[in-house]
């Protein structure tokens, strides 16, 4: 009998561990999901969104890539066309170890070839880098005679990729200088997708990488910023590069996260979020902690009326609030600034009860023995109490910075400055080309997830000794 009761409660034991296990791996299950997404490309974002595959590099011996209509861009919003390979032979010549051309899409895939037909029903080029051969090729035409492109403002032109993570490159020659792409593109999508460039920076969206040009004797190119730039063509090459499959494999990864980091003032952002959760956090400590004692330690008249009524103000919602503080904020000429960030949670009402309860466990002799060696009250807070109640105070600090750091609602409403804006606010700011992303934007979202996640991984231990000592007296 007493064998079958334990053996019961051996399975009883099993069977809520499994059970446990199981809960903390479904609670894992929408993170895992964020995190895969942020590793998709567009084309797996549209053919497999419900699934977690994530296309990688695809290395083969031959690498082909096709192209097809290049135009450039003026500032006046209109188009001057370069090359839409309608004709047998448009010029175009391939240079390199390796190199291959053919134009009508004769040099892609069956497969891909139907889908650039089908696309433009008309040619394309397609040129071919062989690994045996060569790391490097180009395709490229000289223009006679040379092209005319007012007002330049950037390039366009369709490409058809490979997945192979290879470096595309573009070098276009003009009268006013020679330009290339001072990042090349990471040919890591096989599918067509049209891809730009600018020559201006303020211009530059969504990673579009940006021209710079050098003269003939290395100086640069005086591009003028916000005013009309006409050049004339004389050339235009492409060169398709072949990198180590590690690094094509590491830049497939990381591409949607450096692709953020580019289109948005990411560091300014990070910036602006730790400065406004460190102010905040340690705001908090301090008031929280003096405000803590003094209801824990000091007698004063009405005292646990105060604390009480103070702490019914616990079960209003912030949004009620919100209004309030906004229209004190305005009318003190905070508004837009600093101040208005950091001010409004300088105090806590939760932080004020969590560093009371955790006071009252420690034993009034430690202050009877300080008071009478001559310290007064305030010693006894800096020197007795304040070193023994280190891991409420980490708690409370953990807590406050990442609620802090997760500031957005507020900060939306308090700030209108770029300057002053925070991840969330920047994350949520994101328009244009990134605004239907969502793998960009979950690789915004772990890119601002992983301070938080590293704080409260680092201070963990003191985290859960404070809250475990916190609920021993009430």
């Amino acid at each position: 009998m007493r064998a079958g009761n334990r053996a019961r409660k051996v399975m009883l034991d099993q069977a809520a561990r499994l059970l446990l296990i199981l809960g903390g791996v479904t609670m894992c299950i929408p993170f895992a999901w964020m995190v895969t997404t942020s590793l998709k490309d567009d084309r797996d974002l549209i053919q497999n969104m419900s699934r977690w595959m994530v296309t990688l590099p695809q290395r083969t011996a031959e690498s082909t890539v096709g192209l097809d209509y290049i135009f450039f861009t003026t500032d006046a919003f209109s188009e001057v066309v370069a090359e839409d390979f309608e004709s047998e032979d448009p010029g175009w010549r391939a240079e390199g170890a390796g190199a291959a051309r053919s134009t009508l899409a004769e040099g892609l895939s069956a497969g891909r070839r139907e889908a650039a037909q089908a696309r433009a029903n008309r040619g394309a080029l397609a040129f071919t880098l062989r690994s045996s051969e060569g790391d490097t090729v180009t395709a490229g035409r000289i223009f006679e005679p040379p092209l005319a492109v007012p007002e330049w403002n950037g390039i366009h032109f369709w490409l058809d990729g490979d997945s192979s993570g290879s470096k595309l490159t573009l070098t276009v020659e003009t009268d006013r200088g020679t330009f290339t792409t001072g990042r090349p593109w990471t040919v890591n999508f096989g599918d067509w997708r049209e891809l730009s460039t600018t020559v201006r920076e303020e211009d530059r969206l969504g990673g579009m990488p940006v021209l710079y040009g050098a003269g003939a004797l290395g100086a640069p190119v005086d591009v003028p910023l916000s005013q009309p730039f006409g050049v004339e063509v004389r050339s235009i090459a492409f060169t398709l590069h072949r990198v180590p499959y590690p690094v094509a494999l590491w830049e497939r990864l990381t591409d949607n996260y450096r692709q953020v980091w580019e289109s948005i003032p990411l560091g300014l952002y990070y910036w602006n979020t730790l400065l406004v959760a460190s102010v905040v956090a340690v705001g908090q400590v301090a008031t929280s902690s003096l405000a803590g004692y003094a209801f824990a330690r000091l007698r004063f008249p009405g005292r646990d009326v105060i604390f009480y009524c103070y702490l019914a103000t616990m079960m209003i919602p912030g949004h009620v609030t919100m209004i309030p503080r906004f229209i004190i904020i305005n009318k003190a000429h905070l508004y837009d600034t600093f101040a208005a960030l950091v001010i409004p949670g300088l105090s806590s009402t939760f932080g004020t009860f969590l560093m009371r309860q955790f006071f009252m466990t420690l034993p009034r002799e430690l202050e009877d023995a300080a008071i009478i060696d001559g310290c007064n009250r305030l010693g006894v807070y800096a020197r007795i109490m304040l070193p023994l109640s280190k891991p409420a105070l980490a708690t409370l600090g953990v807590m406050s910075f990442i609620g802090a750091w997760q500031m957005f609602l507020w900060a939306l409403i308090s700030t209108n400055s770029v300057s002053l804006r925070v991840l969330q606010v920047g994350l949520a700011s994101m328009r244009g080309d990134l605004s239907g992303k969502y793998n960009l934007v979950m690789a915004g979202s772990i890119i601002a997830l992983l301070p938080a996640v590293i704080i409260f991984a680092s201070a963990q231990k003191a985290f859960k000794e404070g809250i475990v000592l916190t609920g021993l007296k009430g």
